[in-house]
């Protein structure tokens, strides 16, 4: 219905909700896993890996880089201002201008 609010989930079920998602990349094989604002829990990173998954994370700026190499990112999608209005910023926004060119290097 029209003006209706979507119902707010608690971070337990937050977690549920994310963890079917896992079961259902596990159950169907998927060997290439990318994420977007954020990394999974260390549980859930590991049992993808367990099942042979390359994970890997998108930056926006040079803090997010280094934060998803030091999380065990196998790969990171560079993501600079060029990407418009949509970019996946999960840390800090302060930066979001600067240009892919600029921040590759920094890296």
């Amino acid at each position: 219905a029209a003006g209706t609010a979507a119902p707010s989930l608690s971070r337990e079920e937050h977690q549920a909700v994310f963890s079917g998602q896992v079961d259902a990349l596990l159950e169907t094989g998927v060997k290439l896993v990318s994420f977007h604002f954020g990394w999974p829990d260390a549980a859930e990173a590991g049992r993808l890996r367990e099942a042979g998954a390359t994970l890997q994370g998108c930056a926006t700026t040079v803090e997010e880089a280094r934060w998803l190499v030091d999380q065990g990112a196998d790969a990171i999608i560079a993501q600079g201002a060029e990407a418009g209005g949509h970019r996946g910023t999960f840390i800090d926004a302060q930066d979001y201008r600067r240009a892919l060119v600029e921040v590759v290097p920094l890296v």
